[in-house]
């Protein structure tokens, strides 16, 4: 009976083990082949088509437990949804995802696919223009030495974002001091030419560009094995040659950088380096010469190869053929812009018909979404209508129209300016009015309570003198006067208080005097303080020390002090300086 159980078990792995490979491999090839025509669709703009294709990974993702390629693949979800501008959508993901696997739980294995999360989070950032944010993803990122290359270059231009240019220089600058200790000549070329294109590209340094573009130069000319790194570095420092006018050495250096690019079949490169020959040959008059060298562009390349930079193309042919007069020439190449103008402008037209197909269902949104289609088309055709016709009239007609308006609006700015300045030079001279008013309530008080303060002297005075007749007299003389003189001291009782409403007075009149005393010499004391204040209300060195209960000494070495802090000068009065503060 064992034996039979045994026999049995054996066939049954036997043929389950193979099928369940077999079920494995075949999601693993279909996970490939979704991957593959996602990418397909995506270069071909399909992206409707991708975003298919991409769900199909995701859901076999699920079904395997492959939590490192489901973050990978719903990145690419959300790089195609931005692409469609379904931003909404797309950040929707990317927040789930960060909350689900890559927060503060990520686990150790998933940091590399975490990576494209934190950078689609710091395309988000940079949308919305949170630029310490996107900092801030871009450091959390674990591929940090993997993709060095990118990371110090979108580092820097945060830094440029946030208005920091010599934090975006010193980064590069760090990066490249990096690539010195490792001795490896091609990395540092790639780090030279970071830097050079941060100080030359968005911080328009261009000096500064073109001695990095050239040390980069100067080590990849040491070696053949860098011919490719050699052209792009060439041709940068070419564009920086460019901007700074220096057209001999631009031309030299783009001329170079055509050459080995054709050569490598460097697409990118060869037609860069090309348009911007092009641009040196109109401006100096050698219109012919880039003429040919820009329809040969045209002729050879495909308009995916010219990328973005197609309409460029032809507005520099009808340029060139405009100074030759050429007006057959200049017309052609109008209408192939016209033509390509509406052919971008249909695309751009049907994507925001697309997204406004998906928000049928809410009809706010849908008419938000048409009106900003209609701007774009209403854009497009205000665009191809100016090159078409060239109306200068209406362009100056609405810079007229502007500078009217502006005038208008300073106009009126000021008017209002002017009104409100009266208003607030009304209210200040009540307010002086008012303070002042108090203020000479207030030293009158203070004057009648120094005339007190004087009378109290001679009262103690009085009193001393009492008592030293009282050590003479008997013992009956001395009680009859002690009555008396608690009768007097009873009708003094009061003068304590008096005192203290005294120094409360000479505070509030002193409040303007003391913050500005304050703030100009933060180091006095506030007995310093009180000190100064009596002397500018024309407090005597006497009715300080009565005041304070001190001795005059200790005022007039107060004064002293004072004099020394103060910046007053041997022969200037400290009374007159504290009143004139």
């Amino acid at each position: 009976m064992k034996l039979i159980c045994i026999y049995i078990t054996i066939l049954t792995l036997y043929f389950t083990i193979p099928v369940k490979a077999q079920e494995l491999s075949s999601e693993k090839d279909q996970r490939v082949f979704t991957k593959e025509k996602g990418k397909f669709h995506v270069k071909q703009l399909n992206y409707d088509s991708a975003i298919y294709y991409v769900d199909e990974r995701i859901k076999i993702d699920n079904d395997i437990k492959n939590e490192s390629d489901l973050i990978v693949a719903r990145s690419e979800k959300i790089k195609t949804l931005r692409l469609q501008n379904k931003y909404e959508e797309a950040l929707r993901i990317a927040l789930t995802t960060y909350d689900n696997y890559c927060g503060v739980d990520q686990k150790e294995e998933n940091c590399e696919a975490c990576s494209n999360l934190y950078n689609e989070l710091y395309e988000f950032s940079i949308l919305m223009k949170n630029y310490r944010q996107a900092l801030e993803y871009l450091e959390m990122q674990c591929d940090k030495e993997t993709n060095w290359l990118s990371y110090y270059f979108k580092k820097a231009r945060i830094y440029i974002w946030l208005d920091m240019p010599d934090s975006a220089l010193i980064t590069t600058s760090a990066c490249i001091s990096l690539r010195k200790t490792e001795n490896d000549p091609f990395r540092l070329i790639h780090a030279y030419n970071n830097h050079g294109l941060i100080a030359g590209g968005l911080l328009n340094k261009q000096d500064i560009a073109i001695a990095t573009f050239n040390k980069a130069t100067d080590i990849a000319e040491q070696n053949n094995d860098y011919s490719e790194i050699h052209a792009v570095v060439k041709g940068n420092l070419g564009s920086a040659y460019y901007e700074k006018k220096d057209y001999n050495r631009a031309y030299k250096y783009l001329l170079f950088t055509t050459k080995e690019s054709h050569k490598k079949t460097m697409t990118r490169s060869f037609v860069g380096a090309s348009i911007y020959l092009a641009h040196i040959e109109i401006e100096e008059k050698n219109c012919q010469l880039g003429i040919n060298r820009l329809e040969s562009l045209l002729n050879n390349y495909s308009s995916e190869e010219l990328a973005i930079r197609d309409l460029e193309i032809l507005e520099l042919l009808m340029q060139g053929y405009k100074t030759l007069n050429n007006n057959s020439k200049y017309n052609l190449y109008l209408e192939k812009w016209i033509a390509l103008s509406k052919l971008k402008y249909e695309e751009k037209l049907k994507t925001q018909q697309i997204i406004l197909d998906e928000f049928h269902a809410n009809s706010l949104q849908l008419v938000l979404k048409q009106i900003e289609s209609e701007k774009i088309i209403h854009k497009q055709e205000i665009m191809i209508l100016e090159k078409t016709n060239e109306k200068n009239r209406l362009e100056n007609g609405l810079i007229i129209l502007g500078l009217l308006f502006i005038s208008t609006f300073l106009l009126f700015f000021f008017w209002r300016y002017r009104i409100i300045q009266k208003r607030k030079l009304t209210v200040n001279k009540l307010r002086r009015d008012l303070l002042a008013s108090e203020l000479e309530h207030k030293k009158k008080d203070i004057s009648n309570f120094t005339i007190n303060l004087s009378y109290k002297r001679k009262f103690i005075d009085k009193v001393q003198d009492k008592l030293k007749e009282l050590k003479q007299k008997s013992s009956e003389d001395i009680s009859e006067n002690l009555t008396l003189l608690i009768r007097e001291f009873n009708s003094y009782k009061g003068l304590d208080e008096n005192i203290k409403l005294l120094q409360s007075d000479v505070d509030l009149v002193n409040s303007a005097f003391f913050d500005k005393l304050t703030r100009k010499f933060p180091g006095l004391t506030e007995y310093q303080k009180e000190i100064c204040g009596l002397l500018a209300l024309n407090f005597s060195t006497k009715d300080i020390a009565s005041l304070r209960n001190i001795t005059p000494n200790a005022i007039k070495k107060a004064r002293q002090t004072l004099r020394k802090k103060l910046p007053i000068s041997a022969d200037q009065d400290l009374v007159k300086f504290l009143k004139e503060l």
